[in-house]
């Protein structure tokens, strides 16, 4: 069966969508390239992408000619579906359809409010505005696609991930049920949330071609007791941070500079119930934690900053929780 009759669109349109699709319908679309499910989403990259009345207008790749893609009805041959398009960024669009004769929600689905016309211009045309929504996602490890006011839900820590802003080099997500409300995260960098169930997950942003894309990994606390440090870090994920109060994960030789009080923290060793940092821009040169307990500084600003020495893993080293006190 041809490609252009797969999903109902133009044939130039469909060549974009070979890839993973998100379905609810029992079949795969991937295991059956004659049967489509009954309801569906699915990403397209494209060079550019600009909504247009009735739908979108995509610039495809290595294609000067720009494309419509409008919403509404089509049959090739799987029975009526109703197909929407909406850009979730400038190079990325979202293509749902459904049944047209079924009461189900479509997967992705606009909201859409209606201006009445005014009473005394009998002649004025109700406006619409269209909002693109992305599907809400559950999952435990892996990577996600992200897109603007998508959800995404950790499952063991019960954190609630609402993405806010999508950049070529960051994210920004607004956190619910962790340890701060807000977090951007940045490429090439990890960052550590914790649950209100004490669990952790790390996260990371990254882009595959113009897919942008969060990594959740569960971090697993060591069960084994640590002596010392001078076991190899080759096989750690180790690197300096920055940032403002949150937790944090360091080696030994890793340095977190805290933006808020501007003091550099260094991990000089670690076991599992002690360890020792050398701070910079301090009152302290040096410090010992003892693992659980809450210590404060005062940085060279005046700023009053409490470090606690959370936990040990075996890929992350020694965790910290920095914290500004008003």
């Amino acid at each position: 069966m041809p490609l252009k009759q797969y999903l109902g669109v133009s044939v130039v349109a469909a060549t974009l969508l070979v890839g993973s699709f998100f379905a609810s319908a029992t079949v795969s679309a991937a295991s059956n390239t004659n049967t489509l499910p009954q309801t569906g989403w699915s990403f397209v990259s494209v060079d550019a992408c600009k909504k247009i009345p009735g739908g979108i207008s995509v610039a495809l790749p290595g294609n000067p000619e720009r494309v419509t893609l409008l919403h509404g009805p089509k049959d090739d041959g799987f029975g009526l579906r109703q197909y929407s398009f909406y850009c979730v960024e400038q190079f990325t669009y979202v293509v749902s359809w459904r049944p047209v004769a079924s009461d189900a929600a479509p997967v992705v689905t606009p909201t859409t409010t209606e201006e009445s016309p005014s009473s005394t211009t009998p002649t004025a045309t109700p406006k619409k505005k269209q909002i693109a929504t992305c599907p809400a996602t559950e999952l435990e490890e892996g990577e996600v696609t992200i897109c603007r006011k998508g959800v995404i839900t950790h499952t063991s820590t019960g954190i609630r991930a609402t993405v806010k802003r999508i950049h070529g080099r960051y994210t920004a997500v607004r956190l619910e049920h962790a340890d701060r409300n807000a977090l951007v995260i940045r490429q090439n960098r990890t960052y550590y949330v914790r649950g209100e169930n004490d669990r952790i997950v790390a996260l990371e942003y990254k882009r595959i071609g113009k897919r942008p894309i969060i990594t959740f990994t569960p971090v697993e606390f060591s069960n084994t007791v640590v002596d010392d440090t001078t076991t190899s870090t080759s096989t750690m994920s180790c690197g300096d941070s920055k940032g403002k109060d949150g937790l944090y994960s360091g080696c030994v030789g890793d340095s977190i500079f805290h933006i808020s009080s501007r003091m550099k923290i260094a991990v000089t060793n670690y076991t599992s119930e002690r360890l020792s940092l050398s701070l910079e821009n301090s009152d302290s040169t040096a410090i010992i934690l003892e693992k659980g307990i809450k210590t404060t500084v005062i940085s060279t600003s005046g700023k009053r900053v409490e470090l606690t020495y959370d936990a040990v893993t075996e890929k992350h080293g020694a965790f910290i929780t920095v914290t500004t006190l008003k």
